[in-house]
């Protein structure tokens, strides 16, 4: 079903592009045009009803709705099932003002997601709240999903808004509208309203995910503890990023590839040099402990006093299959930008070198 981005509540505006269209298809945007014609899931909630579309009471043909630009409109003639029936304004202004709150729910459902550990109440948003557009949830529970959303469930819009707030309101916030691409944007939509990026993860799984977790929260941990007062830009916060990289690498090496260069801030890159790169924790401790600055560890020449969180590494990842794929961690020295470049130019080093 076609998607139209309501953004204002006027239902006048909608109205009148339907009798627009009611006259002659072609005279509106091809996106209005699919959406009064395809619109099944509408006329069964009684917002199009199969009443005549021409002058003498007969629906337009489906051969006239479609006519190509340039291309003459053939007459109206009767058909057995109206493929684009009048609109019945009784709930036209529902169906605008609930395309309004699901629009809202993808700009600001991130102000009422719960990030806070400590339970704090969110911020929250006005357009968050039903009754900002003047919508009660009986009203809701009157249209299918289906009229605004691409969907195949029989779901009402009520049901929707629920599934919404928990995709939006939830543990994890999305922040996605500002992006410029619209395909980007609908990306977002169609995995996350339709919940394909949530998969139950097998018991296998997930003991081996409390086991990394619990290796990189130990490593932070024991640094803390010894080192306490030491700047190390710990991983806390973020332990995620490790099992993350972990499924990157892996999936890397399943189809073939052999070799990772990376560029990352200072933030857990002490954490991923231990466990995607394979350093040696005692080489680690070292730089804590003021001793020798060499080995795996790509430090900088005796003299500049860089910091341990800036170093990079070359090492070798192994998948639980026996594949190797060696990878490199740029250094991020002080007072260097961006790293962005550099891991660039040092992966295309690599392509030409093969």
């Amino acid at each position: 079903m076609t998607k139209i981005p309501f953004d204002s509540l006027n239902a006048g505006y909608v109205q009148a592009l339907y009798e627009e269209f009611a006259r002659n298809p072609r005279a509106v945007p091809e996106a209005w045009r699919r959406f009064f014609s395809e619109s099944e899931a509408v006329r069964e909630a009684g917002l199009l009803t199969p009443e005549a579309l021409s002058a003498n009471g007969a629906p337009v043909a489906a051969e006239a709705e479609r006519a190509p630009e340039g291309a003459a409109v053939p007459e109206a003639r009767p058909v057995e099932e109206a493929r684009a029936p009048t609109v019945g304004e009784d709930l036209l202004p529902i169906v605008a003002r609930a395309a309004a709150l699901i629009q809202a729910y993808r700009e600001h459902g991130h102000n009422l997601a719960r990030l806070d550990p400590l339970g704090s109440d969110p911020p929250g948003h006005p357009q968050l709240d039903p009754s900002f557009f003047g919508l009660s949830v009986d009203e809701l529970e009157r249209i299918p999903a289906s009229v605004l959303l691409d969907t195949d469930t029989d779901e009402s819009l009520a049901e929707t808004l629920r599934r919404l707030e928990e995709t939006y309101a939830g543990p994890i916030a999305y922040e996605f509208e500002h992006l410029e691409d619209p395909e980007k944007v609908q990306w977002f939509w169609d995995h996350l309203e339709k919940r394909s990026h949530l998969t139950e993860l097998e018991e296998e799984e997930k003991r081996w995910l409390l086991e990394r977790l619990t290796e990189v929260e130990g490593l932070e941990g024991f640094l803390h503890r010894s080192y306490l007062g030491q700047k190390r830009f710990s991983v806390e916060g973020s332990d995620m990023l490790v099992p993350m990289l972990d499924v990157v690498v892996r999936d890397l090496a399943r189809k073939g590839g052999r070799a990772v260069v990376m560029g990352m801030a200072h933030r857990g890159r002490l954490n991923v040099l231990a466990h995607i790169v394979g350093i040696e924790y005692g080489e680690i401790l070292r730089e804590f402990e003021g001793g020798k600055k060499r080995g795996a560890l790509s430090v900088p020449e005796p003299g500049t006093g860089d910091v341990k969180y800036h170093h990079g590494a070359d090492g070798t990842y192994e998948t639980p299959d026996g594949s190797r794929v060696r990878i490199t961690l740029v250094p991020n020295p002080s007072h260097l930008e961006f790293v962005n470049p550099v891991v660039e130019g040092m992966t295309r080093v690599r392509q030409f070198e093969g």
